[in-house]
């Protein structure tokens, strides 16, 4: 039920079809997936706008993660790179993933009703660079 109802996003949009793909534990997929899944989305919420909502609300995600009130977004995803090398996590390769698969994980992933929570919406090239990312991150 809290799954239907939280529109998931991009993270679990991909982890789910791709554990479908290799042995690997779905948790650790969404890791290896945070960081350039939010990056994307930053990145394209900060060029088409960025003043809107999602901008705002990675701005108030890093002033909750750093307590510092004037932190913005690229301060959220600076404090995520640094946990997850703190960790420090397997990146998508280290969990069995190729590149040869990327196609194939980015058109299954965009017919994942997780994707439709998104808060950006993701074309097959940015799914692509998200994987590609993912594959060498961590």
């Amino acid at each position: 039920m809290a799954l239907a109802n939280a529109k998931l996003g991009a993270v679990h949009g991909f982890a789910g079809p791709i554990g479908g793909m290799i042995d690997a534990p779905h948790g650790a997929l969404c890791a290896s997936l945070l960081l350039p899944v939010a990056r994307m989305n930053f990145d394209i919420a900060t060029r088409r706008d960025p003043s809107g909502i999602t901008v705002q609300k990675f701005n108030a995600l890093a002033v909750a993660l750093i307590g510092n009130p004037s932190a913005t977004g690229s301060y959220a995803i600076a404090w995520i790179e640094s946990l997850i090398k703190e960790l420090p996590l397997p990146s998508l390769k280290e969990l069995g993933f190729n590149r040869s698969q990327i196609s194939e994980a980015a058109n299954k992933s965009a017919q994942s009703s997780s994707m439709k929570g998104n808060p950006i919406e993701l074309v097959p090239a940015d799914l692509r660079e998200i994987l590609d990312e993912a594959l060498v991150s961590n």
